[in-house]
């Protein structure tokens, strides 16, 4: 991440830099294996590369700062099989557990604004496997809300932990997910858009990413989002009434800043359609949005101050010497702005 970002009226910018004495020389990491076994023993192999290997994703912090949780995928020497949990663990390491074990694949977790519950997206079998579920992490089972033909993703809780936002693969023409019969004949394609298809997602028509709403209680769901774009990692207003979100058109080659309203879906987009946004974040007091994007398709982004009471956007740099981690859509989530106190923000 780069360094801190300050968002008052003087939002100046500093850079961390790293000499050449914090370097260490080969000597000091580098050591030869002395013995054939020790070779052996290191040696990649593509056996090794594929069961050895285990990766650790999407590490969430708990909102009291104590645990981390995260995602551990390995595949089985046993079963040939790939597979990926919720693991739990403290800042240091310490303490590490597995929190899911139905289920072969799961993923972004999200802590509950009290810290006492995780959600997370299980795959599991049935016409619709992609379940939204709920886990106690001081122990107990994970508890179903909603199960999908399509895969949730960007799971985020409210402010008073009664509602999930989740993103979900919508086509307008089954809305309800409806399994089509096996003997039918293929569907005709009738394209109306010049995106019809996309790189890593292949022929969508009119299939857009929909921000969606669940109650954690009741599992009610409600999509809240319906304008034919893609609508990716909302983020709730500090006093729960807006989400914002990215909105992205023309196959993601530009997108802006979409402020939707809880109660009523309407939408309110920041910056021009020609634009591009790259990360955000609501400042802690819900007052203005930082975030960085530019005002055309251009891959170098500045950071910029939007305040709601006014509407005005305001630039705080100018040719920034670093690139925010804006992430890439069905694989990588932005790195968000983190706010540090009420003024200053890792970005």
């Amino acid at each position: 991440m780069a360094p801190g970002l300050r968002t008052g009226p003087e939002a100046e910018q500093t850079v961390q830099t790293v000499s050449n004495d914090d370097i260490p020389e080969k000597g000091d990491h580098c050591h030869m294996a002395t013995t054939t076994t020790a070779k052996a023993a290191s040696r990649l192999s593509p056996e090794r590369a594929i069961y050895d290997l285990r990766t650790a994703s999407t590490p969430r912090i708990s909102p009291e700062g104590t645990r981390i949780a995260f995602i551990l995928g390995e595949t089985s020497r046993e079963t040939d099989k790939p597979s990926s949990h919720v693991w739990i663990l403290d800042p240091d390491g310490a303490n590490a557990r597995q929190l899911t074990r139905t289920g072969t694949s799961h993923s972004s977790p999200a802590w509950s604004p009290d810290g006492q519950a995780l959600a997370f997206v299980s795959q599991r079998d049935g016409s619709k496997p992609n379940t939204i579920c709920l886990l106690p992490t001081d122990g107990g089972e994970a508890r179903e809300l909603v199960r999908h033909r399509g895969m949730p993703g960007s799971l985020a809780w409210s402010p008073d932990g009664s509602t999930l936002a989740y993103t979900l693969p919508i086509d307008p023409d089954n809305p309800g997910e409806e399994e089509r019969d096996k003997d039918a004949p293929p569907p005709v394609r009738v394209v109306r858009r010049i995106d019809y298809k996309q790189d890593n997602r292949g022929f969508l028509n009119d299939t857009r990413m929909q921000v969606m709403l669940i109650s954690t209680e009741t599992g009610e769901t409600r999509q809240l989002t319906r304008e034919a774009f893609d609508h990716t990692e909302p983020q709730w207003s500090p006093d729960g009434a807006t989400i914002a979100a990215k909105l992205s058109n023309r196959n993601g080659m530009h997108s802006q800043l979409a402020l939707v309203d809880v109660a009523s879906g309407a939408v309110k987009r920041i910056g021009p359609e020609d634009g591009v946004l790259a990360t955000w974040a609501w400042s802690r007091d819900g007052s203005f949005i930082l975030f960085d994007g530019e005002d055309r398709n251009i891959a170098h982004t500045d950071y910029f101050r939007y305040d709601l009471a006014t509407g005005e956007r305001r630039r705080l740099t100018d040719d920034l010497p670093f690139s925010s981690e804006s992430g890439f859509p069905t694989i990588s989530s932005p790195a968000q702005p983190v706010w540090l106190d009420d003024r200053t923000a890792l970005v």
